[in-house]
């Protein structure tokens, strides 16, 4: 699979500039299925994906794009995930 030219997440309204993504505070990533490519815009290999749908009134966190930032993503996975007593 080839990396895309552009980042998959930039016309989200929760895209920042600086390569971050606001997701829900309460459920920040979600497993999906993925193809589990390191180049994979977005998950990063991981399998877990950004959840970005943050509902009104409730908070929310930044998560390095999975696309732009792809190490930085990963460490936080493995950060939430362990926070929550899961295994990566």
């Amino acid at each position: 699979m080839t990396r895309l030219a552009t980042c998959p997440w930039q016309t989200r309204p929760t895209h920042r500039r600086n390569r971050e993504l606001m997701v829900d505070v309460a459920v920040p990533i979600t497993y999906g299925y993925c193809a589990l490519n390191d180049d994979c815009a977005h998950c990063a290999g991981t399998g877990y994906k950004p959840n970005i749908l943050i509902q009104q009134g409730r908070g929310f966190e930044t998560v390095p794009c999975p696309y732009c930032e792809p190490a930085r993503y990963r460490k936080v996975v493995e950060r939430i995930l362990k926070r929550q007593g899961r295994t990566p």
